[in-house]
C-alpha cells in the first residue's frame, strides 16, 4: 500500500488515482475535504522494476480539471491486485438484519414456553 496526500482540489469534489506503467491502472478515489485536501492509501499492482507514475485527476477550485502527477520508483515486481473484490457489506447486512429479528424470536418463544411449563408445574396442572 502506499500513502497520497494532495491538496488544492474543489472542496467536497472525487478525484480518481491512476498507476501509470506499461497501462494505465485505476486504483482508487478520494473525496476532497472541506480544505481542499485528501488523504488516502492505494495498492499498488504488479509492475516492472523502473520508473512508473501515479496521476491524481480532479477538479481546480476554479471547476477546471486539475491533474497532479508524482513520479514512483518500483524496486521490485509483486503481484498486489488493483480490482476490489465483490462487495460483501450488502448481503452481510441483509443476513444480520433478518438473523437477529429471527433468533430474538425463536429465543423468546422458546423462554415464553418454558415459563408456561414451569408455571403449569408450579399450579399442579
Amino acid at each position: 500500500m502506499v500513502r497520497l496526500t494532495g491538496a488544492g482540489f474543489r472542496p467536497a469534489s472525487r478525484v480518481k488515482i491512476v498507476f501509470e506503467a506499461s497501462r494505465r491502472v485505476v486504483v482508487g478515489s478520494a473525496v476532497i475535504r472541506s480544505n481542499g485536501d485528501f488523504d488516502t492509501s492505494v495498492a499498488v499492482p504488479h509492475a516492472t522494476p523502473g520508473q512508473h507514475k501515479f496521476q491524481v485527476v480532479g477538479k481546480a477550485p476554479s471547476g477546471q480539471t486539475m491533474t497532479w502527477v508524482e513520479p514512483v520508483t518500483v524496486l521490485a515486481g509483486r503481484p498486489i491486485a488493483a480490482v476490489r473484490g465483490p462487495d460483501l457489506a450488502a448481503p452481510v447486512l441483509l443476513f444480520l438484519a433478518v438473523a437477529f429479528p429471527l433468533t430474538t424470536w425463536v429465543v423468546l418463544e422458546f423462554l415464553a414456553l418454558r415459563r408456561r411449563r414451569v408455571s403449569g408445574r408450579a399450579s399442579g396442572t
